[in-house]
């Protein structure tokens, strides 16, 4: 056995009905196997962006393509930190669904893009920033810690990089910038935000932007946002 390859999977999840029929049926060819795939361990896409919580049809669909997005950004970006060792590369699942109804396409398929598409463009971008994720939900009063990184797959050194780093808490709102250089093919963590999460309803978000010009002269910019729901229950 190739131990080069002990693990491959698809990356990403698949969108949702265009046509609310098309939902039904969907739902219902889904629903054989399902014991099986929970005792597997595995969490239904359906279970995470219930129906039920969206007043139509329409909405609920929108927030499948936001979530098809933001799993595929998340995916890459982490895949990107952890680049060579252990992580030897990656790649989506489909680029065009093969049907109408539903499909993990970063296009339908007619070939529109999906707003999956920008999401994959973006976090392959020779340079990006990415930081830890946020929790779902925070505890009141807990404390995080959050790594910063900077991906550079150029082949040449980054001499001049900043990042400017907001968070934003009910109780008010914290700016850091860093800068400095980023050596060629690597990445580097860049600094480490500490957040405190307030003890009252809101969210805590961060937000990055990073401005970098490489050794050829070549302007590059890349945005990172996570946000955080303060759970007082929790």
């Amino acid at each position: 056995e190739d131990q080069g390859l002990a693990r491959v999977r698809p990356l990403g999840t698949h969108s949702r009905p265009e046509v609310r029929g098309a939902g039904r049926t969907y739902l219902a060819r889904g629903a054989q196997g399902l014991s099986a795939r929970l005792r597997q361990g595995h969490v239904p896409p359906n279970a995470r962006l219930p129906f039920a919580r969206h007043h139509d049809h329409a909405a609920w669909r929108t927030a499948t393509l936001e979530h098809q997005a933001d799993v595929a950004r998340r995916y890459i970006e982490h895949l990107r930190r952890i680049r060579y060792r252990p992580n030897g590369g990656f790649c989506v699942a489909s680029w065009r669904d093969p049907v109408a109804d539903h499909g993990w396409g970063l296009t339908d398929h007619t070939g529109a893009p999906r707003p999956v598409l920008a999401a994959v463009r973006e976090a392959c971008a020779p340079v990006i920033v990415v930081a830890d994720r946020l929790p779902i939900a925070s505890r009141p009063g807990a404390e995080l810690r959050l790594a910063v990184h900077v991906v550079n797959d150029l082949r040449v050194d980054i001499p001049d990089a900043h990042a400017d780093i907001t968070v934003t808490t009910p109780s008010g709102v914290w700016h850091h910038r860093v800068g400095g250089s980023i050596a060629a093919d690597t990445c580097e963590r860049i600094t480490t935000v500490d957040v405190s999460i307030p003890d009252v309803f809101g969210a805590v978000t961060i937000h990055i932007v990073l401005t970098a010009i490489d050794g050829d002269g070549r302007h590059h910019s890349s945005v990172f946002t996570d946000t955080s729901a303060i759970d007082v229950d929790l």
